[in-house]
């Protein structure tokens, strides 16, 4: 297995992570709005501005949205270039894979210097985890729909 493909392949592992944290993210910004909505709707509702039935079918449209938004953002392509730059930002590899990538790209003229570099890059960045990338920045938007929801439910209960 030659550089470029033991890069790709280290790629391919982080895509799949950063594609599902891409859905989760676009499922929440799109929940925040539909939860914003819904609470609205329920408030007009308890007031009687608005119509019952109405709350449950922006919510019940909200819920769908969501999916959609999840689905959408999941299924994005993303580029080896993007992605290499995303877990060097993430895994505090300080620019050490964008480095190997574009040494790679042109293998012939490597020095030996540049080899080592890209060896002990890449032996690195075999043996990471992606999975915690996944909930680390979920923080304030995940706040935000926790407090939209308890609202939601005390107008509920109301």
């Amino acid at each position: 297995m030659n550089d470029l493909d033991r890069l790709q392949l280290v790629a391919r592992r982080a895509r799949m992570v950063y594609r599902l944290r891409n859905g989760v993210q676009g499922g929440i910004r799109v929940a925040i709005a539909a939860a914003s909505a819904t609470f609205v709707v329920m408030l007009l509702s308890g007031l009687g501005f608005v119509p019952t039935y109405l709350w449950e079918n922006v919510a019940l449209a909200g819920g769908g949205a969501v999916l959609l938004a999840g689905l959408v953002a999941a299924c994005r392509r993303i580029d080896d270039q993007v992605v290499i730059q995303r877990v060097d930002q993430d895994y505090g590899f300080g620019n050490a894979l964008a480095t190997t990538y574009e040494f790679v790209r042109d293998a012939a003229s490597l020095t030996p210097m540049a080899l080592a570099h890209v060896n002990q890059s890449l032996t690195r960045a075999e043996g990471l985890r992606f999975g915690r990338v996944v909930t680390t920045d979920l923080g304030a938007p995940a706040r935000i729909l926790g407090i939209l929801c308890v609202c939601i439910v005390s107008l509920a209960v109301l």
